[in-house]
């Protein structure tokens, strides 16, 4: 699906992009559910049958790494983090958010369901056991 970041919106950060009001955000996440204030979908590639001609997505411009990393660093989406659910492939799949927290002690995840906003993990969790959640929880809907 396409979103455009409407004018007077502020930038947004998906994916480790920055994109900025007026830009074009191609992801499979519907936007306008979790962030509508700020999105408006331009074409839903999953109920579009026939050919699909891309729009032309605005990026921007290559920053040094350091730049990026400030930047991404710096920048929450929400009230639980940073959204890097595209770090989890298994979280794509089964449709669930995965946020990022920094703290004083290092970095915490969340699991999230998209469609409630409502957190899964009982606590937060260090990177390496959100993976073996993600496997509990679709184990459970087995």
């Amino acid at each position: 699906m396409f979103f455009r970041l409407k004018e007077k919106c502020g930038e947004h950060n998906q994916n480790g992009k920055t994109y900025k009001p007026g830009d074009v955000v191609e992801t499979e996440i519907d936007l306008t559910i979790h962030f509508g204030h700020k999105f408006e979908l331009i074409e839903d590639t999953k109920s579009t049958s026939s050919k699909i001609t891309k729009p032309n997505i605005d990026t921007p411009q290559d920053e040094d790494d350091k730049d990026k990393e400030d930047k991404s660093s710096s920048s929450s989406l929400n009230k639980h983090g940073k959204d890097v659910t595209d770090q989890f492939s298994d979280a794509e799949d089964i449709g669930v958010l995965v946020f990022e927290k920094v703290k004083t002690n290092g970095k915490w995840y969340t699991v999230v369901d998209p469609d409630d906003n409502s957190v899964l993990t009982k606590k937060n969790l260090r990177k390496g056991k959100v993976n073996d959640f993600l496997v509990s929880i679709t184990e459970e809907d087995n």
